[in-house]
């Protein structure tokens, strides 16, 4: 396959002459010439640009679509992203004129809603005067596409009124990760890994009504520095496949630039606009009983015979994988690989250089290439997240008991953190002594090494 599609020539070569590059030649030839025109006059690296633009077209198509891969099987496009790069380097940038299609129908949605929700208090107000026995005025609700910093139950409540689907929007990405269970000592990790599966999500509230999302549809992305790669595998991301379900913009050898002085064409940003409007066109069928149908969109004969090749493929490179890691990873990228193609052909329906009646060759083919990015960069955190592996060998009560200790700590705190999690005070020092582990500073005074 590889000799005859030429579909990993833009990898680094097996002698490591080359430089991985970002495969912008898997996008339609309009979307090509946006990136290339953020790269030429913003400075915006194509990675995080056509990585962005994932994001928003994802968002954008929503529950619309399906992907059928066989009968039974259908796969949808949510998409979990992070931009990685140091202070400086056009991270947030990308994302923000991805974006701003989605803003701008998002502020427009908020406005009509101010009008209802004016409206609707001043028809409350006179039911009340008028002491009608009859039913209060219905509360309106928001129509919107963007979340920031959401806790689940709030996102599933805002995703239950839009059943399109949501893009969650966090500059720092770890942001998101690390408030977490904040708000209470639910299982919110849990809920995003539901999230990200597709699968159904049902939440028994205490006051108001339950909530139930047959299809969730939630994409998420956001920016992270290179020194805080390690902290992904933090509070047991890096044990139950969290991290292995993001995909990660990585380019190398990434600098802060001088400021370009070639203006970029405004028709750069009315185009990206045109494609997001578009892709907000597809409609989302409803039944007769309220829940909604997406369009499946089956694979063309040749589009699936190349899917499935790659397929064997990368069962191959799961079953070789030389870490549980690194093959957990690979597992994920065969799902990625469907919505990928999926995204790619809604992006060529919506440059009009494409329909919707298939996915073809030409998405599966840059799905494939997208893929094969991802897994390098993948593979790339993945040697920085490792460092945590003497965690992942803990046993579960050990790893909680070593992330509750501060960076630095004595010999008497870790005592009190140890009783009051039910641990002995002679497994405690013999856990002190473990040098991959810990760092003895002084006297009584260690350090985390992790």
């Amino acid at each position: 396959m590889e000799s005859k599609t030429g579909l990993f020539d833009f990898l680094p070569s097996p002698d490591g002459s080359g430089a991985l590059r970002f495969p912008t030649h898997a996008f339609p030839a309009t979307i090509r010439r946006i990136i290339e025109a953020t790269r030429d006059c913003l400075l915006y690296p194509e990675d995080f640009m056509g990585t962005a633009m994932l994001f928003a077209i994802a968002l954008s198509v929503g529950n619309t679509l399906r992907a059928q891969v066989m009968r039974g099987w259908h796969e949808g496009c949510s998409l979990f992203l992070a931009l990685v790069g140091r202070p400086g380097t056009a991270k947030s940038h990308p994302l923000t004129f991805a974006l701003e299609p989605v803003f701008k129908r998002d502020r427009v949605l908020y406005t009509e809603y101010r009008e209802r929700l004016k409206l609707y208090k001043d028809e409350l107000e006179r039911h009340k005067k008028s002491k009608d026995p009859g039913p209060k005025p219905e509360k309106p609700v928001i129509n919107k596409s963007l979340v920031q910093d959401s806790t689940p139950e709030a996102l599933l409540e805002i995703h239950q009124h839009n059943p399109r689907g949501l893009g969650l929007y966090m500059d720092e990405l770890m942001g998101f990760l690390n408030n977490f269970n904040r708000y209470s000592q639910g299982s919110e990790q849990e809920t995003w890994l539901t999230v990200w599966s597709g699968k159904p999500l049902i939440q028994d509230r205490k006051s108001g009504e339950p909530i139930h999302i047959p299809q969730p549809s939630v994409s998420v992305a956001g920016t992270i520095q290179n020194g805080l790669l390690a902290q992904l595998a933090g509070g047991n991301r890096g044990c139950n496949g969290f991290v292995d379900r993001f995909l990660f913009a990585f380019p190398p050898n990434l600098v802060k630039m001088p400021w370009s002085e070639t203006e970029i064409d405004p028709s750069v940003a009315r185009d990206w606009e045109r494609i997001i409007n578009n892709l907000f066109k597809i409609p989302l069928e409803e039944a007769e009983d309220g829940t909604h149908i997406p369009r499946v969109i089956p694979f063309t004969p040749e589009a699936q015979e190349l899917l499935r090749g790659w397929q064997a493929m990368n069962t191959n490179l799961v079953n070789s994988a030389p870490t549980e890691s690194i093959g957990g990873m690979y597992v994920k990228l065969e799902t990625y690989c469907i919505r990928l193609s999926l995204i790619l052909q809604a992006a060529y329906w919506a440059s009009a250089e494409g329909d919707l009646d298939a996915i073809g060759e030409r998405a599966v083919t840059g799905a494939i290439m997208l893929t094969e990015y991802f897994r390098q960069t993948g593979t790339m955190v993945n040697d920085v997240v490792s460092r945590y592996a003497p965690l992942e060998a803990l046993r579960q009560d050990r790893r909680e008991f070593y992330e509750s200790l501060p960076n630095e700590f004595t010999t008497r705190e870790a005592e009190a953190l140890a009783t009051g999690r039910g641990l002995p005070r002679r497994t405690l020092f013999d856990f002190l002594k473990d040098r991959t582990l810990f760092r003895r500073l002084n006297h009584g005074i260690y350090q985390k090494l992790i």
